[in-house]
């Protein structure tokens, strides 16, 4: 498909009031290359404002069918309704799943070992010792002195 024919398929689509691009990348070279992305108008994470958002840029290929871009479209619009989730999602006040995190910083985080693990299985004949149950209120007070 030429660009052309791809921005006329991609304008047949609709989702909420959200524009989906398709952008004529020529900073890579000559030919340049296509790619799609979602923008529309919500308020700002950071700044608490609103303001245009723009989901990440979904690269397109002439040797694309008509389905698979209107598919990357429809991707292009979950992923970016995933990312806004990952923002407004909140445990004791704070953003614990906003992708913007620095990826340095969740390493270091990582290696200090503190996973939330599961006990192990245990083995056939052995027996299973019951815990009591904390009801809602101790078990969050357990876990919010942290």
């Amino acid at each position: 498909m030429t660009p052309k024919e791809i921005q006329i398929l991609v304008g047949q689509i609709r989702y909420k009031n959200w524009r989906i691009d398709v952008v004529h990348d020529f900073s890579s070279g000559e030919r340049g290359h296509l790619y799609l992305q979602v923008a529309f108008k919500a308020v700002c994470h950071s700044s608490g404002k609103p303001s245009i958002q723009r989901g990440r840029k979904w690269l397109l290929s002439s040797h694309m069918t008509k389905t698979e871009i209107v598919r990357t479209a429809f991707l292009a619009c979950l992923q970016a309704e995933i990312h806004e989730a990952h923002e407004a999602f909140t445990f004791l006040g704070r953003d614990v799943f906003n992708t913007h995190m620095d990826i340095f910083e969740l390493h270091a985080l990582s290696a200090n070992g503190r996973y939330d693990l599961r006990p192990p299985l245990i083995a056939d004949g052995e027996k299973r010792l019951r815990t009591p149950r904390l009801s809602r209120s101790a078990n969050f007070a357990k876990h919010s002195q942290l």
